[in-house]
């Protein structure tokens, strides 16, 4: 067993997004990865054995192999796949009402939820139309990695935010689940975007979605992995990424107009949250 490891393949404090577009795959030995790897079959057919029930894969398919997960592939038959290599964190994507997408937690938020609540990697099967859709955007996000032109990271991750999208929607697996949460979660989503510059509790978020502190608390672990105000922080996290790319306001500014209590805590919170400072951040996107 060996781990393939995300420095071979991009830094945190780089850019946390890569795409191989691999040549035919054949049987491998097992291994497990430093990084989450999201798995789409282009062609053949392979088993993916792993330490839940064996996965036959063919064309259209897509899994999500989560960080420190050991798998191998087996019986490979013409075997092509695309792998898309991330930390979802760290790219700092705007989330918006992503969590109510059915698939989003399983496939990208908290796969490892999903694994232990169904014993089976996160996977489904895209139809005919979203197979070549996801085809032609895998076609250009390869081109732009490849080229490395100018703005190139910045068309990478609204690709891959097509990808996001594309893929939530389509999976299907915890669709009734989302439903029957989806009015509390349509109200505290709500609340928390028109209100993030405030100093706003779980209690406020609770009363705005209409339902007790316990209810808003197991609906949010059950759909996004998160508390209400982790989920919280990451919105503002996002928000200011949107700032520090847009604006002129410094990073004192930016903390206030994000929520943050002050500028420290939002530069701690927002390393821990992208593996920069937000004066990096700014930095970064315009070198």
């Amino acid at each position: 067993m060996f781990t393939i490891d995300v420095k071979d393949f991009f830094h945190v404090f780089d850019f946390p997004l890569y795409i191989d577009w691999s040549r035919k795959h054949c049987d491998c030995e097992i291994h497990n990865h430093s990084y989450e790897e999201l798995v789409i079959v282009r062609q053949g057919s392979a088993h993916n054995i792993s330490r839940f029930p064996e996965l036959k894969v063919s064309q259209g398919d897509v899994f999500v192999i989560p960080q420190g997960e050991l798998h191998r592939y087996d019986h490979t038959d013409n075997f092509y796949i695309v792998n898309i290599l991330f930390q979802l964190d760290a790219l700092a994507i705007p989330l918006r009402d992503a969590y109510m997408l059915p698939g989003y937690s399983p496939l990208f938020a908290s796969p490892g939820k999903f694994i232990q609540e169904n014993n089976s990697l996160p996977y489904f099967h895209l139809n005919e139309k979203e197979f070549d859709v996801t085809l032609d955007i895998l076609t250009r996000l390869t081109q732009e990695h490849k080229r490395k032109e100018s703005g190139y990271k910045f068309h990478m991750i609204a690709m891959f935010m097509e990808l996001i999208f594309l893929f939530s929607r389509a999976f299907k697996g915890t669709a009734p689940h989302i439903l029957r949460t989806h009015k509390g979660m349509k109200e505290a989503l709500k609340f928390m975007h028109n209100n993030l510059t405030k100093n706003i509790s779980v209690t406020d978020i609770a009363r705005a979605a209409g339902v007790s502190v316990t209810s808003l608390t197991r609906i949010f672990h059950d759909t996004t992995g998160d508390t209400p105000i982790s989920y919280l922080i990451k919105l503002r996290v996002a928000e200011a990424t949107n700032l520090l790319r847009n604006s002129s306001l410094n990073i004192t500014e930016i903390a206030a107009a994000t929520g943050f209590s002050d500028s420290n805590y939002f530069t701690k919170t927002f390393f821990r949250k992208t593996g920069l400072t937000p004066t990096g951040f700014r930095k970064k996107i315009k070198s």
